[in-house]
């Protein structure tokens, strides 16, 4: 049984930008299945991020027993591409992936094609890994889940820019 958390601050007005996915492998390669994050707005120590759940129908799963995930798989995945596209905007072209969590809590559970947001709170870098707590709700305004101490790892600092005119 899914326990109610308590819903972050309304994200109020904020300057969205949007997010795209490079078709090729630059520093890291996202596949359709995992392209839910549509935008993202910055401000200070806050970034909040668009996403789109995906249906129960994607094949990230395989064949398993049961018939629905508790959590999408690609939901998270794209809470944790937001952190990362928030460490390009505040750094300059710092690309990061997943290096481990603290906690995970469980809110309630997204429906396929939900438009939900994800609330990131940047706690710093410690080293070479960015250190989050983040909450991601659904149209409704409840909590669907609640991440604290969401590290990763940053793998290159160099500017998409220079990665592109090094690959020509």
């Amino acid at each position: 049984r899914l326990a109610p958390l308590p819903a972050p601050q309304p994200v109020g007005e904020r300057e969205w930008v949007d997010c795209w996915y490079p078709e090729e492998d630059v520093v890291i390669w996202h596949g359709p299945e995992f392209r839910c994050l549509r935008q993202i707005a910055v401000d200070g120590d806050h970034g909040w991020g668009k996403l789109v759940a995906p249906s129960r129908t994607g094949n990230l799963g395989g064949h398993r027993a049961g018939d629905a995930w508790q959590l999408p798989a690609a939901l998270l995945d794209s809470a944790f591409f937001a952190c990362g596209v928030y460490l390009w905007f505040r750094f300059e072209g710092v690309v990061a992936i997943p290096a481990g969590i603290d906690a995970i809590r469980l809110g309630r559970q997204a429906r396929p094609g939900e438009n939900c947001i994800v609330h990131i709170s940047y706690r710093g870098r410690d080293g070479e890994q960015g250190i989050f707590d983040f909450a991601i709700t659904g149209e409704d305004g409840a909590t669907i889940l609640q991440l604290e101490g969401y590290r990763n790892i940053i793998v290159s600092q160099t500017p998409a820019s220079e990665l592109q005119r090094q690959a020509t």
